[in-house]
């Protein structure tokens, strides 16, 4: 493919013990979701009467930042020629990616702005993107789609000098694509591309990314969020006991999030389930809060700014936001990348099944070629 770049010694390599997956039923959404869903929200109150439902022209269209381009041309990608379509797959079966899809990537940043994450010359302070999920709606058929994609997930992931310059790409897990950039857009980009790339290269239009340092704003801005823990969790937290509801306090709400057992393969994945639980609880009490006082979304919409990151247009927003507001979400919603875990040398990593993602890539983003015109 590209030419292979050596990182630290350190880095992950594939182990030698392996072990499937539990297919989960629900599983992690990104927080960034609940600050980008509030930041939607709060944008698409205020212009609502000036958009419609239907898409606009301009909206959703490919949009690459000057450095990226540059650093896809350096990359001297192939490009399928004599042929209409946008993806080949190992069969031979031609198909074309379905222009009223659309596919938004959230992500919940751990920020590490510090040179000891610095690798020789090749930029490396963007911070880990820890929680990954494309929120993927079919305009057509009105049908939301939350695909959660493990952390660990082994992909090809590009690196970029100090001056924005591509390195070479390495087989790493997928969170490190945010790292090796600048900590902003370009950051943002190169996530994007790695979780384009790991779907055969369906378009990944936009992202929308929330640091975890602004957990505690939200948290003060609902005023302590309240859960009923459904499991025992009470390794991270004496407190933390099936069946209890607790109103978490800041410190309480990093803890249910962020703690993982780096020495379990399945770390991540009980992470994500936890993740989840606390969506739930961050959006019914939004609810029942913003009923009684809507400039909530005012104040979560200034406070949250410092904190997320998104290239989404004022009209996109609105029009995403209406979306999902009239087709709701619920755990349905959310599917799960099916795979297996096997620890690598510090980590786990977590390796897609291919028929699985082909299938899934083919059935959600794509028609076949010989279709297309009809």
């Amino acid at each position: 493919m590209n030419n292979m770049t050596q990182v630290r010694p350190g880095a992950p390599k594939r182990g030698r013990r392996k072990k499937k997956t539990r297919p989960e039923k629900v599983i992690a959404v990104t927080l960034s979701c609940i600050a980008g869903v509030l930041v939607l929200a709060a944008i698409a109150g205020f212009i609502f009467l000036r958009y419609t439902r239907s898409l606009h022209e301009g909206m959703f269209q490919k949009r690459d930042s000057d450095q990226m381009q540059q650093i896809k041309a350096q990359r001297e990608e192939k490009t399928l020629e004599d042929t209409e379509a946008d993806w080949i797959d190992s069969e031979g079966n031609a198909y074309k990616f379905r222009d009223d899809v659309i596919s938004v990537l959230m992500s919940g940043i751990d920020y590490m702005y510090d040179e000891r994450y610095w690798d020789e010359d090749v930029l490396y302070n963007g911070g880990n993107s820890d929680v990954i999920a494309l929120a993927v709606l079919d305009s057509k058929t009105d049908k939301l789609t939350m695909l959660h994609i493990p952390r660990d997930t082994i992909t090809d992931v590009s690196m970029v000098d100090k001056d924005g310059n591509y390195k070479g790409s390495i087989k790493i897990n997928i969170s490190m694509a945010h790292s090796y950039g600048d900590g902003g857009p370009l950051s943002s980009e190169l996530m994007v591309d790695a979780v384009s790339n790991l779907l055969y290269g369906v378009p990944v239009y936009r992202y929308a990314e929330l640091k975890y340092d602004g957990l505690p704003i939200l948290n003060q801005a609902l005023g302590g969020i309240e859960i009923k823990l459904d499991r025992d969790y009470t390794d991270i937290d004496k407190s933390f006991k099936k069946g209890e509801t607790i109103k978490l306090s800041d410190e309480q709400l990093i803890k249910l999030i962020r703690y993982r057992d780096k020495s379990e393969a399945e770390g991540a994945s009980k992470r994500s389930y936890r993740d989840i639980v606390v969506l739930k609880a961050m959006f019914d009490q939004f609810k029942s809060q913003f009923k009684k006082n809507p400039a909530l979304i005012i104040y979560l919409y200034n406070t949250l700014g410092g904190y997320t990151s998104t290239n989404l247009s004022l009209d996109e927003i609105s029009y995403y936001a209406q979306k999902v507001v009239d087709i709701g979400f619920d755990m349905d919603s959310v599917v799960s990348m099916q795979g297996s875990t096997n620890m690598g040398e510090r980590y786990a990593e977590f390796h897609p099944d291919e028929k699985w993602l082909h299938d899934f890539v083919a059935e959600t983003f794509c028609i076949p070629l010989d279709q297309a015109d009809k």
